[in-house]
């Protein structure tokens, strides 16, 4: 399956080879976000989620953090982003704010992925707060 296709690949490219990641902050913060949103008690489902849900669950975890937030087209645009290398699947639709994004990888496999980094791994252990 798609774990077994691209998961060295997607380890590689979130967690780098000095410990740094090729995603940039608010994009691994996006990854979270819908890993939130789209999690069951299993830590392990293909839920999806609407851009509109995801982006107040971004602005939530963003301002947790004293971060700014990207409004909804720059967050439109991080989402395609993350499309385009495989984490996220986006499900079109006429209204953006009704188009349903769903993670592509495991949130188990996300969870290892961004454990070394502290502000990630302490969002997701808090990710209560942020569900709506």
């Amino acid at each position: 399956g798609i774990n077994a296709e691209y998961g060295g690949q997607i380890q590689n490219q979130l967690s780098g080879k000095a410990s740094e990641s090729t995603l940039p902050l608010q994009q691994q913060l996006l990854l979270c976000s819908v890993a939130i949103a789209t999690a069951k008690k299993n830590g392990n489902t293909q839920e999806s989620v609407t851009l509109g849900k995801l982006h107040l669950i971004l602005n939530k975890v963003c301002s947790s953090r004293s971060l700014a937030c990207p409004d909804f087209s720059e967050f439109v645009d991080m989402t395609g982003l993350l499309e385009s290398r495989g984490l996220v699947s986006v499900k079109r639709n006429k209204d953006k704010r009704q188009e349903k994004v769903t993670l592509r990888i495991q949130c188990k496999e996300l969870e290892l992925v961004l454990e070394d980094q502290t502000l990630l791994s302490s969002i997701m252990d808090n990710a209560a707060k942020f569900a709506l």
